[in-house]
């Protein structure tokens, strides 16, 4: 009765234990709509799903190397969402979540996020439409679209301020709601060569975050056959105030532009940024109110050989751990905090005597960060637009490692008591 009893606590334990502990997997082909409603991890691998599928309030998904025919539709996802080498056959869609990344997937129709905290939508082939509403991060990079873009926003704007001295602009951006307030600091100097300095800093559930991501703009180097002709210090130059001036968007939206650029120089060394309180579109890029567009422009260089080509030296400090992302169209420098990431990040091709150009670029490790040459080929006019920004990560769900633990300790323990229970006994015959 004993052992009857104790398999019964056993089956209840795992059975409460599974929905924390389980890693799902799908492989469905009798053309049956998946439901997944307040799982822990939900895991679709290496499978052909017959149907839709629709993910409701759970916390980490990843859907990987599988073929969907139907929808996919995810809801108030609480933790990491992965989406990555998967054919679907319908729409994507992704919903107030907190973090979602969907890379190197084939969509015969739509791609939509909307209202959530952090989006990468990178290198897709969408056959439709992407559809972006109010999210508060967005990266969309590298995709291969058929249809239309569009982006809606109705967030609240950021508080943006900023002040201008002789050499320095300030830019200070603020954003505060009832889970959490950040705010980050850009400054725009002038005095020893131009200098971009962001300073990120938040508060959530009471605990403070910060980062700082300094970019200097260093040399131009002029080469040829893999020598170098000549060198140009930028931070010896003498450089113009920077000067504001209010911009409107594509989209409408009203933002700022800065401005600096070489004084008394036969040459053109120009740095403009762009930023905005809201979410806008600048030259077809969507921006985000947490980064800058940095548009680096180079004219009628001197050139002293024919085949000159031309490299601009950048200095990326932080007394964080510095890293190197590498995308099929994009390089950045990340650092990261437990509430956000920092940025500064280039595309791989510029725009040279009005030509797209492939822009081949080198990052060297240093004791305090990272050296930048990005490398352009010979000409009158090189037009680059790197950026410098803030991808906000908030309050992701934290893996349940403690109920995992706690499970498989309990777990244990009924079963060792029941093999032990389950022994015969033995009486001892002095006793008898």
């Amino acid at each position: 009765m004993k052992k009857m009893w104790l398999i019964a606590l056993l089956f209840l334990v795992m059975l409460y234990a599974a929905p924390m502990i389980g890693t799902i997997s799908a492989d469905d082909d009798d053309g049956d709509d998946l439901y997944y409603v307040g799982e822990d991890i939900v895991t679709i691998e290496k499978a052909d799903v017959d149907g839709n599928i629709y993910i409701y309030n759970c916390s980490n998904v990843n859907i990987t190397n599988s073929y969907i025919d139907g929808n996919i539709e995810i809801e108030n996802n609480q933790g990491y969402l992965k989406i990555n080498h998967t054919y679907i056959d319908g729409n994507l869609i992704i919903s107030w979540s907190k973090h979602g990344e969907v890379f190197n997937n084939e969509i015969n129709g739509n791609i939509e996020a909307h209202h959530n905290e952090y989006v990468a939508v990178k290198n897709n082939i969408v056959k439709g439409n992407l559809i972006f509403t109010d999210n508060t991060a967005l990266d969309v990079t590298g995709n291969t679209v058929y249809g239309d873009i569009e982006y809606k926003y109705e967030t609240e704007e950021r508080e943006l301020d900023i002040e201008v001295s002789d050499s320095l602009a300030e830019i200070e951006s603020e954003f505060e709601n009832e889970e959490m307030e950040n705010e980050f600091e850009i400054d725009f100097s002038t005095g020893e060569g131009i200098v971009l300095d962001l300073e990120y800093s938040s508060e959530v559930n009471a605990t403070e975050y910060e980062l700082e991501l300094e970019v200097g703009f260093l040399r131009l180097v002029e080469f040829s056959k893999g020598e170098s002709v000549q060198t140009i210090d930028l931070t010896e130059l003498e450089y113009s105030s920077p000067t504001v001036t209010q911009i409107t968007s594509a989209d409408g939206e009203a933002g700022y532009k800065l401005e600096s650029h070489l004084v008394g120089q036969t040459f053109v060394f120009q740095i403009i940024v762009y930023i905005f309180p809201k979410y806008a579109v600048i030259d077809d890029t969507p921006l985000n109110p947490t980064e800058m567009k940095i548009t680096i422009v180079i004219e009628d260089f001197p050139y002293q050989e024919d085949d000159g080509a031309l490299a601009l030296l950048i200095k990326a400090t932080s007394e964080m751990e510095m890293e190197r992302e590498s995308m099929n169209d994009e390089e950045d420098i990340e650092i990261k905090s437990d509430t956000a990431t920092g940025y500064f990040s280039w595309s791989n091709e510029a725009s040279v005597d009005d030509a797209p150009r492939p822009v081949n670029s080198t990052v060297t490790k240093t004791d305090e960060g990272s050296l930048i040459a990005l490398n352009y080929p010979h000409g009158t006019e090189i037009v680059h637009d790197p950026k410098l920004g803030v991808s906000i990560l908030l309050a992701v769900a934290e893996f349940p490692w403690l109920y995992i633990i706690a499970g498989a300790v309990i777990i244990a323990l009924v079963v060792a008591v029941a093999i032990r229970m389950s022994r015969p006994r033995i009486q001892n015959s002095m006793s008898a």
